[in-house]
């Protein structure tokens, strides 16, 4: 064979090589999609799994998905998954319950856009949430259901102007009487102490290793491992997508995730990100699991409507979890209300609003028969 043949042989090899590397990183690149499986091994009308599928976008903490649900054709029972709790970063499931209220928020609203008539009753003292519908389904209201795939935690950081007066009154209208919020305005003695406060919060909760190894347990790693798991945190969970999601897969480890580069990392990242913030909300409730469910409904509702706004949220909770009784005091909540629950931060951003990554688990996997 002649030199010139063999070297346009080996040129032809490396052109395969190198276009099956794009491919392949392009492919790895792109957000990933799940397919979504709604049926179940009973009988239930469609609607209802469709509004079932639609309650699990709820926001929740590493993406546990930490629900279940007996079903039957009346009523719907929801309660905690124990086998999902965070034993480190939620010892106490009160973060758990907030997001089953969140949960129970979509569902409530993803019935009623199917027609149904809806109602909830809650213990004060016990789970589960009993969700009771009626009446005849149609079609849902497709604006209702985007609000679902569109509502996201933003990691992108917020830099666009403060929010408005008009902002707090768009948001806050449709909460419950049942959950306290106290809106900071960027400015104020309590916005500076909400922003330094959540950074100091999550430097500690990032330097703890129980913390770091818990969050590396909910890591997902690759697509493949996605598609598998459909849970947790793979990339898109943690706003990493293109040609920075492929070196993130490519050399990022559970046990890498646990060291102090990547702790560093997630610090800027939140630090830009507080620092950022338009506005900031606390929202307050008694510790009861009614008081929690309904501030995971109150979470939601104001969610959905930054969402219709196109104002980013991000929850930076671990001021409350680390500083309790120091927050509630700085920020002059009144003990009525209840307790601290919930800590937001709120703005705008440049570009696309964004939407939700979808990474979740069949309802088969979390609904039973009743």
């Amino acid at each position: 064979m002649s030199h010139s043949k063999t070297k346009r042989l080996v040129l032809a090899a490396l052109a395969v090589v190198v276009v099956g590397g794009l491919t392949g990183g392009y492919l790895t690149g792109r957000p990933i999609q799940l397919e979504q499986d709604t049926s179940l091994l009973f009988d239930l009308p469609a609607e209802v799994r469709a509004s079932l599928y639609y309650a699990s976008l709820a926001p929740n903490s590493h993406n546990t998905q930490a629900w279940r649900v007996q079903a039957d054709s009346e009523r719907l029972l929801l309660d905690l998954d124990p086998d999902r709790r965070l034993a480190v970063a939620d010892p106490a499931g009160r973060e758990a319950i907030i997001s089953l209220g969140a949960f129970t928020e979509n569902l409530v609203r993803a019935l009623e856009a199917h027609g149904y008539q809806v109602t909830v009753e809650l213990d004060q003292d016990v789970l589960p949430v009993t969700v009771r519908y009626s009446g005849t389904p149609h079609d849902a209201d497709a604006a209702t259901n985007a609000w679902f795939t569109r509502r996201h935690t933003e990691k992108r950081p917020m830099d666009g102007p403060p929010l408005t007066a008009a902002d707090q009154a768009d948001l806050t209208a449709g909460l419950s009487g049942a959950v306290e919020s106290v809106w900071l305005p960027a400015g104020g003695a309590g916005f500076r102490y909400a922003t330094e406060g959540a950074k100091r919060a999550f430097r500690a909760q990032a330097d703890d290793p129980a913390g770091r190894a818990e969050f590396a347990d909910w890591l997902r790693l690759s697509n493949a491992e996605t598609r598998q798991r459909r849970d947790g945190l793979p990339a898109e969970q943690l706003g990493i997508t293109g040609l920075t999601k492929v070196m993130y897969y490519l050399t990022t480890s559970r046990a890498s995730a646990t060291g102090d580069s990547f702790a560093d990392q997630s610090i800027s990242q939140a630090e830009a990100q507080a620092d950022g913030c338009g506005a900031w909300v606390l929202l307050a409730a008694p510790a009861t699991p009614s008081g929690l469910i309904e501030t995971g409904r109150a979470l939601e509702s104001l969610w959905l409507a930054a969402t219709a706004a196109e104002i980013a949220v991000h929850p930076m909770s671990a001021l409350i979890e680390l500083e309790p009784n120091e927050t509630a005091q700085a920020l002059g909540l009144d003990q009525a209300a209840g307790q601290p629950q919930m800590l937001l931060c709120l703005g705008r951003i440049d570009g696309d609003y964004g939407q939700n990554a979808m990474i979740r688990r069949d309802i088969a996997d979390f609904v039973s028969a009743g």
